[in-house]
């Protein structure tokens, strides 16, 4: 288990540009066959409350709270990855 991070790093800045832009996006998927299902414009790609660029120190935060180790926290939040290039590439 991990947590893709190909998202920004800044906080998402929900402006009347990025709304239309989103909005666009959103169309062309559909148009090419590719939304998901109920993909629509007022539901987002990103979680609000993590709608900063310290998500991930956040998100660690929450499953530690929630009584997850450490050593998982650190597993999710891309020890696994790391674990898996490590294997494949050496």
């Amino acid at each position: 288990m991990g947590i893709g991070t190909d998202g920004t790093i800044p906080a998402v800045q929900l402006t009347p540009a990025y709304l239309e832009e989103f909005r666009k996006e959103l169309a062309a998927r559909r148009a090419a066959g590719i939304g998901a299902p109920g993909e629509n414009a007022e539901v987002y790609t990103f979680v609000p409350d993590l709608n900063t660029p310290r998500r991930l120190e956040t998100l660690a935060g929450l499953l530690l709270s929630r009584g997850h180790s450490a050593g998982r926290v650190e597993k999710i939040l891309g020890g696994n990855f790391v674990r898996v290039f490590r294997d494949v590439w050496g």
